[in-house]
């Protein structure tokens, strides 16, 4: 679940510039979908595992950054909620018509 959640800590620890941020979204996504692709997930289960890792994460960071680190935990929080990703909207987003032709081909036979 963890390498799934890139977008999330890696907004929270890094400076993120929006297009860095874009590419985290798209390679956590890209990682989730692969589970269908390799058959260990079903199509419905990938956005609910990656708000699943995501809250996991929202719950987890704060206290191992001020432990590990000396963060400010209220900050850190702070900084999770303004981050957050609305998995529904970005998969649909990045995702809306792609996914059905790629299933189509699929039945197809062309992979």
């Amino acid at each position: 679940m963890f390498i799934a959640t890139i977008s999330t800590w890696a907004s929270v620890v890094f400076n993120l510039k929006p297009n860095q941020l874009e590419e985290a979204i798209k390679t956590d996504l890209s990682i989730s979908m692969g589970r269908t692709v390799s058959g260990v997930h079903y199509k419905d289960d990938n956005i609910q595992g990656l708000k699943l890792g995501q809250e996991i994460v929202a719950r987890e960071l704060p206290s191992f950054l001020a432990e590990k680190y000396g963060a400010n935990a209220d900050k850190v929080i702070s900084k999770i909620r303004k981050m957050k990703v609305d998995w529904d909207a970005e998969e649909k987003r990045l995702l809306d018509g792609y996914g059905s032709k790629l299933e189509k081909r699929l039945l197809d036979g062309y992979y």
